[in-house]
């Protein structure tokens, strides 16, 4: 991605004439998208219990230590707003971008932001051509709605099972 393709004007509730910025995810990113995570799931409807911002950053840097991690950042006039953590998986239908964690700031949610990050990741996995974006969300959420409304179908052939011991 060159810094001009990453530049986008785009009007906004929140800040008028703000410039956004789409960008893959780094190392360097990870103490402002571990700040931004807490903020954003410790709140309803998520209401996460973090033990400690350490814990939480050691969450999100595991994902970036697979070999085929893919993350995307979303700056709003040089800050994080937005992050996609996740990683490319190889199908028999072709390689898809599994999203594990996928979250706005709360300043700017239902302010158009979180869909023009996502249309901006589509526009970045077709370069890579990927066309395909798996991802799990809890059900009776805004999240859900949300993507529900970009398109995205909830599958009839999948369940999540989970076991505590």
């Amino acid at each position: 991605m060159s810094r001009d393709q990453q530049l986008h004007r785009v009007p906004s509730t929140y800040e008028e004439d703000n410039i956004m910025n789409i960008r893959p995810l780094t190392a360097e990113d990870l103490s402002a998208c571990t700040e931004l995570f807490l903020k954003v799931f410790t709140q309803p409807p998520w209401n996460d219990q973090w033990t400690s911002t350490e814990a939480a950053r050691i969450y999100l840097e595991e994902y970036s230590h697979n070999p085929v991690f893919l993350g995307f950042i979303l700056e709003e006039n040089n800050c994080i707003v937005g992050a996609s953590f996740g990683n490319t998986r190889s199908f028999y239908t072709g390689v898809e971008y599994c999203i594990s964690e996928y979250f706005i700031d709360d300043r700017v949610q239902h302010s158009g932001y979180g869909t023009f990050f996502m249309q901006q990741i589509e526009k970045e996995l077709i370069k890579k051509d990927i066309h395909i974006i798996a991802l799990h969300t809890e059900r009776d959420t805004p999240a859900e709605k949300f993507y529900a409304k970009l398109g995205f179908t909830a599958s009839d052939m999948n369940i999540f099972y989970y076991k505590v011991f």
